[in-house]
C-alpha cells in the first residue's frame, strides 16, 4: 500500500473537464473538514489506490450520493482529484479518485465570514440580487449530482434528495404525506439572518436544481424560512402535466 501521489495534479472540475490543480502554497492553507467530509478524505489517503465514490461509500458507510457531494467539495479544495478511468469494456466509464500530496494538511478558513461579505456585497452591489443567487444556487445544483449514476425510480430519487439535504448539514425529515420536508438546520442560517433574500433564493435555485436532476416525483414549490426557530420548510408539489 502506498500513500498519495505526488503526480496526481489534477481536478475533475464540473462541466468543464479537467484543469491543472495548484498546489496547497499558493491555494492558502488547508480548510478544516467536517466529520463525514473527513472520513471520506481518510479513506482515499489510506485506500493505497484510486477508489470510485461506490467504493468509497462502502468503506465510510455513507449513501453514494453523499459521498459525491463530500468528493465535489474536495476537489473544489484540491484535496483530492478526480480522473476518468480508461477502459475498453461496455457500460459508463467511472471516475475515480485519489487524495492529492497536499491532502494532510489542517487549517481554518473563515468561510461565515466571507460568505457574510460577499452576500452583503451583492445585496447592496446589484438591484436584482436575489435573482443572481437564485442563478448562482442552480448551477451549484446540476453540479453536485454532474457525477451521479444514472437515475433510478420516484422512491430512490426522493431519497437521494434527502441523503443531499443531509450532506448539506441540512437535518431534514419527509411528513408522512410526502408534501413538505422540514429542515431542522438552516447550513447558512448565520448569514441568513442578516441577508434573507439573498440566502433563500441560493439555496431555492439549488433544491429546484438538485430535485430535478434526482428524478424526485414532486418539485420544490417554494421554501418557506423559519429563521427564527431554525426549520426551515420545503414544500412540494406535482410537476406541471407534459404537453
Amino acid at each position: 500500500m502506498h500513500g498519495p501521489s505526488p503526480s496526481w495534479e489534477t481536478a475533475l472540475i464540473p462541466g468543464n473537464g479537467r484543469r491543472e490543480t495548484p498546489t496547497r502554497e499558493a491555494a492558502g492553507p488547508a480548510p478544516q473538514l467536517g466529520e463525514s467530509r473527513a472520513r471520506v478524505l481518510f479513506a482515499l489517503r489510506s485506500a493505497g489506490r484510486p477508489l470510485s465514490a461506490d467504493e468509497l461509500s462502502q468503506r465510510v458507510g455513507l449513501h453514494s450520493n453523499t459521498v459525491r457531494f463530500h468528493l465535489e467539495a474536495l476537489v473544489a479544495l484540491r484535496l483530492v482529484g478526480g480522473q476518468v478511468e480508461s477502459r475498453t469494456a461496455a457500460g459508463r466509464p467511472r471516475t475515480l479518485y485519489e487524495a492529492s500530496a497536499e491532502s494532510g494538511q489542517v487549517g481554518v478558513r473563515q468561510y461565515a465570514l466571507l460568505a457574510q461579505l460577499l452576500a452583503e456585497s451583492l445585496a447592496r452591489a446589484v438591484a436584482d440580487g436575489s435573482d443572481r443567487a437564485y442563478a448562482a444556487g442552480e448551477e451549484w445544483g446540476r453540479s453536485l449530482a454532474t457525477d451521479s449514476p444514472e437515475r433510478g425510480g420516484a422512491q430512490e430519487g426522493a431519497a437521494r434528495l434527502l441523503d443531499s439535504l443531509e450532506a448539506m448539514g441540512c437535518e431534514p425529515a419527509l411528513s408522512p404525506e410526502g408534501r413538505v420536508i422540514t429542515m431542522h438546520n438552516c447550513p447558512f442560517k448565520d448569514v441568513a439572518d442578516s441577508h434573507p433574500d439573498i440566502v433563500c433564493s441560493l439555496h431555492l435555485g439549488i433544491l429546484r436544481s438538485v430535485t430535478e436532476d434526482l428524478s424526485v416525483p414532486q418539485v420544490v414549490e417554494r421554501l418557506e424560512p423559519r429563521l427564527e426557530s431554525g426549520r426551515c420548510l420545503i414544500h412540494l408539489t406535482d410537476p406541471p402535466p407534459a404537453s
